[in-house]
């Protein structure tokens, strides 16, 4: 659970920083 909330939290700092780069993968 612990990891899961962590890969989370990075996928939505990506998100944030990347929004472009998340669409054209």
């Amino acid at each position: 659970m612990e990891h899961r909330l962590r890969i989370d939290k990075m996928t939505l700092s990506i998100k944030y920083y990347y929004p472009s780069n998340i669409f054209n993968m």
